[in-house]
């Protein structure tokens, strides 16, 4: 009894690890992009409800980027809604603006 057995390790990368806060925002910058990029494929044909957009991203339910994402890209001019005067409609789809479209070409020509 009473007998103590210590572990030291030494880890190179201690001060790389120790800033990785730094780097977050580049982080989430990166996956919205790659979440944009991912809804604009799924709703180039044809336009998709949140539901449907979630489904075809794999997803089970729409998350906080997704819930983010959609209104951020209608702003941006790259979604619109299908029935623009009724937003809350329970019929609600997007569908990509031309300039939508032309990112949306873009993305699967890589």
């Amino acid at each position: 009894e009473g007998d103590v057995f210590r572990i030291v390790v030494k880890c190179p990368d201690y001060e790389r690890i120790r800033t990785i806060d730094s780097v977050t925002p580049e982080i989430e910058a990166q996956v919205e992009a790659q979440v944009e990029m991912a809804i604009l494929v799924a709703c180039a044909e044809p336009p998709l409800s949140s539901g449907e957009i979630v489904s075809a991203l794999g997803h089970k339910k729409l998350s906080g980027n997704l819930r983010k994402a959609l209104p951020r890209m209608r702003k941006a001019g790259l979604l619109e809604y299908t029935i623009p005067d009724k937003p809350q409609s329970r019929l609600q789809k997007y569908r990509l603006t031309e300039k939508g479209r032309n990112i949306e070409q873009q993305v699967r020509e890589r």
